[in-house]
């Protein structure tokens, strides 16, 4: 494990060396395109969603999906509703995996969490719920 981590590390922050424009980001899918390579292997994926957004969509980009996700959650009324509750747990486990992992790259786990945020979107937004 501390070789996996460690790996990891050191792809995160050298490859965030290699980001053109902190401010707006070098652009989608441009960690794959840039075809890094780091202990003999090709990483095609940061291997955590959050770097890969911050490299790919800078600063900007980063403070803009963070500002959405506090807004919604925060105009969400949170009562004991079982169905806000699976939303956002399911989204709650889609970010603490994102630490280690790119979910969101891999369609049978980013479907459902777009599913989850439309909900949580009609709730605080259309008055459902």
């Amino acid at each position: 494990i501390h070789y996996a981590f460690y790996n990891r590390w050191t792809v995160w922050r050298e490859g965030l060396k290699f980001q053109v424009d902190p401010w707006f980001g070098d652009g989608l899918s441009s960690w794959a395109s840039r075809r890094f390579w780091f202990f003999g292997d090709l990483w095609p994926q940061a291997c955590n969603e959050y770097v890969q957004i911050f490299y790919e969509l800078g600063i900007v980009g980063f403070g803009l999906i963070l500002w959405y996700g506090v807004r919604l959650l925060g105009r969400v009324k949170w009562d004991n509703d079982l169905s806000l509750t699976a939303a956002f747990s399911s989204i709650g486990v889609v970010a603490v995996t994102s630490l280690c992992f790119f979910p969101l790259h891999l369609a049978q786990l980013s479907v459902p969490f777009i599913v989850c945020l439309a909900y949580l979107e009609r709730v605080a937004y259309g008055g459902i719920a």
